[in-house]
């Protein structure tokens, strides 16, 4: 998590689906997806340097359904296998870098935004507890923190139980990850 700009707790407070490519409706099946809304309830760690402060707030495309039989309303709910769907009224924790816009030649234009890192980057935060919480769409209990550590054991597992407070204390213990200097990466001008 120490490459992230920040980790935040958040609410997932609305949700709106986005329908699925044209493309898929006349195939018959595909996927319907969903934005969800986040509320950032709490800044737990901040990277030193970060390029701007978290937001308050953040819309975040996550799984929807996938549909089949040639009618979106014949779906079926989809999740990520070992990650959060991010339903409405949980609670996560997330791992948040800002990612600045970006132009390749022959490419369309990707706006600057903020983006989870990836596969752990969203942990169930429910009742204040890391690990407990919606998990593919269904509610999963935290388990006790584990003793045994190494080097493919995720920091989402050993402070499973715990508290956001612990994990700012873990994140602060921790050694920084190498980052990228701003302007070090060829990515053209969108300007």
């Amino acid at each position: 998590m120490t490459y992230a700009d920040h980790v935040v707790v958040v609410t997932a407070v609305s949700e709106r689906e986005t329908p699925p490519a044209l493309i898929e409706i006349e195939r018959g099946e595909g996927l319907t997806g969903r934005e969800v809304t986040l509320r950032v309830d709490e800044v737990v760690w901040s990277r030193g340097g970060a390029p701007r402060a978290a937001p308050a707030e953040w819309k975040r495309a996550s799984t929807g359904w996938r549909f089949t039989g040639g009618s979106t309303s014949n779906r079926t709910k989809m999740a990520m296998r070992d990650q959060p769907r991010v339903e409405t009224g949980h609670r996560y924790i997330l791992a948040l870098d800002w990612e600045e816009a970006k132009c390749s030649p022959g490419d369309e234009p990707e706006p600057a935004q903020w983006h989870t890192l990836g596969e752990g980057a969203v942990v169930p935060y429910d009742n204040n507890t890391i690990g407990e919480g919606e998990m593919e769409g269904r509610h999963l209990q935290a388990t006790q923190p584990r003793a045994e550590t190494g080097p493919d054991m995720r920091l989402e597992d050993q402070l499973a139980g715990l508290s956001a407070d612990d994990l700012a204390k873990a994140l602060n213990a921790a050694k920084p990850a190498q980052t990228v200097q701003p302007g070090s990466a060829a990515v053209a001008d969108c300007g």
